[in-house]
Order: structure tokens, then C-alpha cells, then sequence
């Protein structure tokens, strides 16, 4: 299996003659404490290239985190998307981590204007396994748009869990309820209001809330602070290339120590 996969996961990198090479992107996160030999610094180097061939659209590239001097493991990935008859895309994407070039992560989509269907398997010398199906179907009723998607899990041929995401949309205000076998279920009701604010609260069957209130800050920046009552708050601010992430352990209306913060640039670079 390695000698057959290996080469559609660097099918991308290794035809040139009609390819478009991206410059490296960089990403450099720094978390507050001490991680490795790098101290708080976490550098992400994202590359990929595209090309299109006979109908086919490929891609393909290398990811990589750098944590640790004498430690950079990487990821290689390729893609191959055509377009086939009844207006769907039909694409396959491969993925090996370097510390196990022989297992390799398979991801087979059909992507519609309403319905798609994904499914995600894994690959080894003398092993093939479907992980995982998920399917997806929207309508129009009632002025809004329905959707339905379930999705199932894989243990050998068994199914061993069912998930369910059920949502209707309508104008400024959707409703989303999920449903598992595994664990609680979920509802999420989000309303904008305005141009600039979203609010999303959402309950589960175990008494579990949270609140979600996002602001846009202009066409490139946005502030997400989420409340979950007796565990933490959490801050999310985007503005470009950064990206800033404060989250505080909280117990009641008292906050607890070890609050973490976590800032991350994308630079490109060449």
C-alpha cells in the first residue's frame, strides 16, 4: 500500500509543467510557559502548490511544526478534485505523517449545491479501514433553508457511534440541534444582531450552557469571547495575520489560576 499511496500524496509536488507554486506561509504561535527547547514558540510552516491537467485539479503540499530544535515532524498531502455530471465536485485527499509514511489518511468527498457525501478512511500495508461516513442534505421550506446531517462512525464493520446535526436558518436567525449516541445532546440557537454582533447561547441535556458573543471589528479583525458557566471564558481576537487566544479556568463567578494566553502570526515569507 505504501508504494501506491506515497505517490498520489506527492502527485502534486512532483508535476510541475502546469503547476502554481505558493510561497511558504509561517505561522509563529507563542503560549505563555514553557514548552520544549523553544520555550513558548511554536513556528508552523504551511506550503502547497496547485496545477489542473486534463479536467483534474490537484494540489499538494507540506505542513510542518517546529517543536523542538532536533524535532520537525511534518505531514505531506495531496488532492485531486474533478467535476462529474449533475453539477457535483468529486475529490480525494491523501495524507501521510513522516514518523508513519505507511499509513496514510484517506479523505473521499461529493460535494453538491445540496447534498454531499464524505467518507473517511485509513490505509496500511496490509490493513484498509472506513473510519468514518458523513452525509449532508438541505432544502428549502418555510421561507428558510433545512438541513440534515448524519454521521456515522466505524469500529472494524461496526457502526460504533451515530451523530446527528440537525439546523434551520432563517434570515438573521438559525437553530441547530445535535444529537449523538455517544454523548449529550446539544442546542444552539444564533441570532445577528446588527451588522457587527453575532449571539450564540446553547444548552445540553446535561445542563451544560454556554454563550457565544462575537463582534467584527472591520473587514479583517473579530473579537469571540465564549462563556461557559463553572469552567472558563475564553477570548478570541483576530485582527489579520494575529491572532490572540486568552483562556481563564473559572469556578462559580471566581476565576482560578492558570490562565493561558497564546498569540500566533501568519508571515509569508520568499
Amino acid at each position: 500500500m505504501k508504494l501506491i499511496a506515497l505517490p498520489f500524496v506527492l502527485a502534486c509536488l512532483v508535476d510541475t509543467s502546469n503547476a502554481e507554486i505558493g510561497t511558504p506561509q509561517v505561522s509563529i504561535g507563542l503560549s505563555n510557559g514553557s514548552h520544549g527547547k523553544l520555550g513558548g514558540l511554536e513556528p508552523k510552516v504551511n506550503w502547497k502548490a496547485t496545477g489542473e491537467s486534463g479536467g483534474f485539479d490537484f494540489e499538494g503540499g507540506i505542513d510542518m511544526t517546529v517543536q523542538d530544535v532536533d524535532s520537525m515532524p511534518y505531514s505531506l498531502w495531496g488532492k485531486i478534485k474533478r467535476s462529474i455530471v449533475g453539477g457535483f465536485d468529486l475529490s480525494a485527499r491523501a495524507e501521510a505523517q513522516a514518523q508513519s509514511l505507511d499509513q496514510v489518511g484517506l479523505d473521499v468527498r461529493l460535494d453538491g449545491d445540496t447534498t454531499s457525501l464524505q467518507v473517511l478512511c485509513s490505509a496500511a500495508p496490509d490493513d484498509f479501514a472506513v473510519n468514518k461516513v458523513n452525509a449532508k442534505k438541505s432544502f428549502s421550506i418555510f421561507g428558510g433553508k433545512f438541513s440534515v446531517n448524519p454521521r456515522f462512525s466505524f469500529d472494524g464493520s461496526v457502526i460504533s457511534s451515530t451523530d446527528t446535526t440537525i439546523a434551520y436558518d432563517l434570515d438573521k436567525t438559525s437553530i441547530v440541534a445535535d444529537t449523538s449516541t455517544s454523548s449529550s445532546q446539544k442546542l444552539t440557537v444564533e441570532r445577528q444582531v446588527g451588522d457587527d454582533w453575532v449571539v450564540r447561547p446553547s444548552i445540553t441535556t446535561d445542563k451544560r450552557f454556554s454563550l457565544d458573543i462575537a463582534k467584527s471589528l472591520d473587514s479583517t479583525g473579530k473579537v469571540t469571547t465564549t462563556i461557559t458557566p463553572n469552567e472558563c471564558i475564553n477570548l478570541k481576537w483576530q485582527d489579520g495575520p494575529w491572532t490572540a487566544n486568552i483562556n481563564a479556568p473559572m469556578s462559580g463567578f471566581s476565576f482560578d489560576e492558570g490562565v493561558d494566553v497564546g498569540i500566533k502570526r501568519k508571515v509569508d515569507i520568499l
